[in-house]
């Protein structure tokens, strides 16, 4: 059952005739009769009785039309309410842990304050894992690591990140007697830390994998290791870092699909980054 058929057959009840309908919708006789019999095809009974080239609606006719009648003024103000006011329904957000703890809470807040008309829901994840959501249709927009180069996904830069050292000694022979406190293999970070090991051909004590903040700044701090955390938190928490160069950039972008042309994803995009 589609819109038109809807359209076309409240406009055959309302006209009396065939050939009345078809001059107010500007089409030939011919279209509005097969409309018709595909919307009695797809309701599966008869809405009008023929006689003689005379149409009278059936039981079930007289039924289909209140009800079409209503669907499509609810619809109308539907479509009314979104021109006047496009920015409204509802929004899907991903981000990484970074990305909600500390970029993004303020941007976030302040887009809420402005539009409350949109629906706001916000989900924290992996890079791969947000990705595969907003390919799915999950999300709306997510937050991660870029740049993506994908035929389906665009991004845009929305936050200056990357990973420093904390944790004493820059050095090689001492870093291989240490602890190193890692993130799991999901997270991208981890593939950077991984990286610079390689590079700097160092094998530590021990790795430790700790998906918390609190707990890699608390051990770190302690003395018992080292780690390799985003520069804005180690900024945060006015705790000593160094910088390892550009090798360790985890530039975080807003990515969303290229076949959107969603006014509020638009509007989002524009207001956030």
């Amino acid at each position: 059952m589609k819109r038109a058929q809807l359209v076309t057959f409240c406009m055959v009840v309302e006209s009396e005739s065939l050939t009345a309908a078809a001059e107010r919708l500007f089409c030939v006789p011919s279209n509005v009769t097969k409309k018709l019999k595909e919307l009695e095809t797809a309701c599966g009974v008869t809405l009008f009785d023929r006689e003689r080239n005379r149409l009278s609606l059936t039981p079930e006719g007289r039924a289909l039309y209140h009800k079409a009648k209503r669907f499509l003024a609810i619809e109308e103000r539907a479509r009314a309410q979104l021109e006047q006011d496009p920015v409204q329904g509802e929004l899907k957000l991903g981000a990484l842990d970074i990305a909600l703890s500390h970029h993004l809470p303020q941007k976030l807040a302040h887009y809420r304050a402005q539009n409350r008309r949109v629906q706001l829901s916000v989900v924290q994840g992996y890079s791969l894992d947000l990705e595969f959501q907003l390919q799915k249709g999950t999300l709306d927009v997510v937050f991660s690591d870029g740049p993506i180069e994908h035929p389906q996904l665009q991004s845009r830069r929305a936050f200056q990140e990357r990973l420093v050292f904390i944790g004493g000694a820059y050095q090689p022979a001492l870093l291989a007697k240490s602890d190193l406190y890692v993130y799991s293999r999901q997270c991208h970070y981890r593939h950077l830390v991984d990286a610079w090991l390689q590079k700097q051909q160092i094998i530590p004590a021990a790795l430790l994998e700790v998906e918390c903040y609190d707990v890699i700044f608390a051990c770190v701090t302690a003395g018992l290791g080292y780690a390799f955390v985003p520069e804005s938190l180690a900024r945060q928490r006015e705790v000593a870092y160094i910088e390892c160069g550009n090798e360790m950039r985890s530039d975080i972008y807003a990515i969303w699909r290229k076949a959107s042309d969603s006014r509020i994803v638009q509007a989002f995009i524009e207001a956030v980054i």
